[in-house]
């Protein structure tokens, strides 16, 4: 009897495929994820400050652009935005690459603990992932500026190698 792959290896398998596409196929397969893990949370804070700024996201920025799990630099006022996140902040990413790793060196499954991403070595060839930040970004600068066109371009990330993860926001 033929051997069937798990969900795991599946999960894998699509991941790393997913990885290949072309960014716009990927832009449209993260979005739905990107925005579920804004919504609750993120969204609603930052909306609070840029509520509490007048509407203005470089008065937001310049007040709350700096903390354990986010930072926004304002590159030209009203413009251009480095954001990012100095640590990793996607659980479902470090546990679901710690699983497949282990699965592919043949350890057992069964007792797998989530890598920190920036000390998995095999995530630093996944750096396609980071769509779901990137579209994140893109969700909330949307929700915040909804009359502005906005793009949002990767710079490094923790998967590519970097020690933290930017992304360049342009508001037109």
């Amino acid at each position: 009897m033929a051997e069937m792959m798990t969900t795991e290896e599946f999960l894998g398998t699509l991941e790393d495929e997913i990885a290949k596409l072309p960014q716009e196929i990927r832009a449209k397969l993260y979005r739905p994820c990107a925005t579920k893990c804004v919504k609750g949370m993120a969204l609603p804070e930052l909306r609070r400050q840029f509520e509490e700024c007048g509407q203005n996201i470089d008065a937001q920025f310049t007040k709350y652009g700096r903390s354990p799990f986010f930072f926004a630099d304002i590159i030209e006022p009203g413009h251009v935005y480095e954001i990012g996140y100095p640590q990793c902040v996607c659980n479902h990413k470090a546990e679901g690459r710690a699983f497949y790793e282990a699965l592919q060196s043949g350890k057992d499954t069964r007792t797998v603990k989530p890598h920190r991403h920036d000390d998995c070595e095999y995530l630093r060839l996944r750096e396609g992932e980071c769509e779901c930040s990137r579209q994140s970004i893109l969700y909330v600068m949307h929700d915040l500026l909804p009359d502005k066109e906005i793009e949002v371009e990767m710079m490094h990330t923790f998967i590519g190698g970097a020690s933290e993860c930017r992304f360049k926001v342009t508001v037109k």
